[in-house]
C-alpha cells in the first residue's frame, strides 16, 4: 500500500510520535509511506527516525513559502492565504503520491475537505487525539469531518469506547473503530543506570526527580505543575522538577520555575525518551483533558508511579501504580501523592494491548477492510 499520514507537525507531542511510529511500523511491514505536515521542520527527534528510515517528510512552509519570517505583515498575509495554499498543495502531493490510503490527525481536516472530490476512490482515516466535544468545538473542523464523511465515506478511529461512543453521536455514523496508540514496549522497559543518566543531565544524584512530558500548552497545565512543585519544595528539599517538551508556554513556565527555585530542567526533542523516564521517580500529568496519553503509557511501560487528573480515561491505566486526583484539588495534595504517594487505582488492563507491534497489524489490517 501507499499510504500518507498528514499532521500539522512532528514536535513533541503524543500525536506526533503516533505518526511516527505508525510511518517506521508500517514501512517495516512493507508499504510506502509519506509523512506530510504543514509546519517548518525542527529536526527533532521524529524526523530524525524517519530520516534514517528513508521516509519522505514533506513540509507545506517548506514548499511554498520556503523562508521563514517575523514579519508581522507578511506572516498576517500567509495565515489569511494559508487554508486555499494548503489545499492546492495536498492535491498536488496526492496525484503525485497517488495514496491507497490517507490517514489524517489533528486539525487538518479543514484542508482535504475543499478537494474531496479529489479523495474518492482513497481510502481515508481520521484519528480524534482528543476529547471530541472540545476538539469539534471548532467548526471548521467539524463541519470538514462531515463533508469528508459524507464525499469520501472517511473511517473515524478514536482512542477508547467512551471516545467512540461520542464520536458516532456527534457524526451520526455507526462505525468508529477503536484502536490503542502504539507503544514500543519493550524500548521502554529496558533497565537503564538512573545515577549515570542524572549525571549526564546534572541532576543531583539524591534528589527526588518529579517528571512531566508534554507540549508547553494550556491542555498539559504546566502552571500547576509550577504550583505541585512549589508545594513539594516546601515538603522534600530535595525535589527536582525535569520537563519534556516543547511549545508556546515554555519560555513563560521557566520564568515562573525560576521566580522561585534553580532545582529544575527543561528539555525538549528527546530522541532518548526512556532515559528521560528512567531519570524520574514519579510522573505527573495534571491535565486539562486528554485522549488517551502517550506519555502516560510510556512513563507506566518504564516502571514509573504515576500521579495523573481523573479526567484521563481509566484505558490509560494500564498498572497498578497510578493515582487519580482532580485538577481543582489543592497543589499541595498533587505534591504529597507526587512525593509519598497514596490511592492506587486498581487494573485488570494488560498494557501489551499497547504494543507497537501488535497496533501496526491491526492498523494495516484496518486500511484494507
Amino acid at each position: 500500500m501507499r499510504i500518507i499520514q498528514l499532521i500539522s507537525s512532528l514536535g513533541s507531542g503524543g500525536a506526533e510520535s503516533v505518526v511516527r511510529d505508525y510511518a517506521l511500523g508500517l514501512q517495516e511491514g512493507g508499504n510506502e509511506v509519506c509523512v506530510v505536515m504543514q509546519y517548518w521542520r525542527q529536526d527533532n527527534g521524529n524526523e530524525i527516525a524517519l530520516a534514517e528510515r528513508g521516509i519522505p517528510l514533506r513540509s507545506f512552509y517548506e514548499e511554498v513559502y520556503h523562508a521563514n519570517t517575523i514579519n508581522p505583515v507578511v506572516r498576517t498575509y500567509r495565515k489569511i492565504k494559508r487554508n486555499k495554499a494548503t489545499s492546492t498543495w495536498l492535491l498536488g502531493i496526492v496525484r503525485d503520491f497517488a495514496p491507497d490510503v490517507i490517514h489524517v490527525h489533528l486539525d487538518m481536516l479543514k484542508y482535504l475537505a475543499p478537494i474531496a472530490d479529489e479523495l474518492r476512490g482513497i481510502r481515508l482515516f481520521y484519528t480524534c487525539h482528543n476529547e471530541p466535544e472540545f476538539f469539534f468545538s471548532d467548526s471548521s473542523e467539524k463541519e470538514a469531518a462531515s463533508k469528508l464523511i459524507e464525499t469520501c465515506r472517511m473511517r473515524l478511529i478514536a482512542l477508547h469506547e467512551p471516545m467512540r461512543s461520542e464520536l458516532n453521536r456527534i457524526f451520526d455514523v455507526s462505525d468508529t473503530l477503536v484502536l490503542n496508540n502504539p507503544v514500543d514496549i519493550n524500548r521502554f522497559s529496558q533497565t537503564f543506570d538512573t545515577i549515570k543518566i542524572r549525571k549526564w543531565l546534572k541532576i543531583p544524584k539524591d534528589a527526588f526527580v518529579i517528571g512531566h512530558v508534554g507540549r508547553f500548552e494550556d491542555q498539559k497545565n504546566h502552571a500547576f505543575i509550577c504550583e505541585i512543585f512549589k508545594s513539594a519544595l516546601k515538603q522534600a528539599p530535595e525535589a527536582f522538577l525535569l520537563l519534556v517538551g516543547d511549545g508556546s508556554m515554555k519560555e513563560k513556565t521557566i520564568k515562573t520555575l525560576e521566580s522561585f527555585t534553580e532545582r529544575f530542567i527543561v528539555l525538549s526533542n528527546r530522541s532518548d525518551m526512556p532515559e528521560m523516564y528512567a531519570a524520574m521517580d514519579v510522573f505527573i500529568l495534571p491535565s486539562r483533558f486528554e485522549g488517551l496519553p502517550v506519555t502516560l503509557i510510556e512513563a507506566q511501560a518504564s516502571g514509573k508511579r504515576c500521579v495523573i487528573a481523573s479526567n484521563i480515561t481509566r484505558s490509560a491505566v494500564v498498572s497498578d501504580n497510578v493515582t487519580s486526583l482532580n485538577v481543582d484539588d489543592n497543589a499541595s495534595e498533587w505534591a504529597d501523592a507526587a512525593l509519598y504517594g497514596w490511592d492506587y487505582l486498581k487494573t485488570d488492563a494488560d498494557i501489551r494491548d499497547f504494543d507497537m507491534r501488535n497496533i501496526i497489524f491491526r492498523l494495516a489490517e484496518v486500511y484494507t477492510t
